[in-house]
């Protein structure tokens, strides 16, 4: 069969059209997805088998949602890393959640107007080790009614649900017998304070331990 010219002309135009959409179809697809990556760690090194999730705040049905669904989770890798390239979400808000043993869980909300298209997007996280902190305070002979005890720790503490703190803590009286239990962080030097009056004296004291990573450090302080 032979094709005219302009029966040539029309054909090379639709191949050039077909060749034009399926470009602009694949750049949309591509378009339509984001990849989140990063690394976990913490002062010693990279952290295996942290988990990750990513949470969405999104719009449906024209309905603003106030809470965070989770669409994934996985493990980092045995080098720290992680990477999820999913389809892009009606979004709000996007979260990225970190999980792992004796480590403070981490959050990042992240807008999705500063997560690139058809880019990695690179989110590092570097961990607190955690660890716990048990003190038993009693009031040892001779013992008075007016003894007092004031005790604090210096070290900065985290802001989290069972944490230590930093507040001054008042024991009044002889009969003072008790433990404390806390979560502080780990892989570092707890320092502390007190100031002990009995008999109308004040003594100011300080001391210090050591906080291993995952694991209870225990002090016992008698005055």
């Amino acid at each position: 069969m032979t094709w005219s010219s302009p029966q040539r002309n029309l054909s090379y135009l639709f191949a050039i059209l077909f060749s034009l959409l399926s470009l602009v179809s694949c750049k949309k697809e591509n378009e339509s997805t984001i990849t989140i990556a990063g690394t976990v760690s913490d002062s010693g090194g990279s952290i295996a088998g942290a988990e990750i999730q990513l949470a969405v705040k999104e719009i449906t049905g024209g309905t603003f949602s106030n809470t965070f669904t989770t669409f994934h989770s996985g493990l980092s890798a045995t080098d720290g890393s992680y990477s999820h390239t999913f389809d892009a979400y009606n979004a709000i808000e996007y979260k990225v959640d970190v999980l792992t043993d004796n480590r403070f869980d981490q959050s990042l909300v992240i807008d999705p107007d500063d997560l690139k298209r058809s880019q990695i997007n690179t989110y590092n996280f570097v961990l607190q080790p955690q660890a716990w902190f048990k003190i038993n305070l009693q009031n040892s002979s001779p013992v008075d009614s007016s003894d007092f005890l004031l005790f604090q720790l210096t070290t900065t503490q985290s802001d989290c649900a069972g944490c230590c703190n930093n507040l001054v803590q008042p024991f009044a009286g002889e009969f003072v017998d008790t433990t404390l239990k806390c979560m502080t962080t780990g892989n570092v030097m707890l320092h502390m304070s007190w100031v002990v009056t009995k008999f109308g004296i004040a003594n100011q004291y300080e001391d210090s331990l050591y906080c291993a990573t995952g694991d209870t450090a225990e002090y016992s302080l008698s005055y």
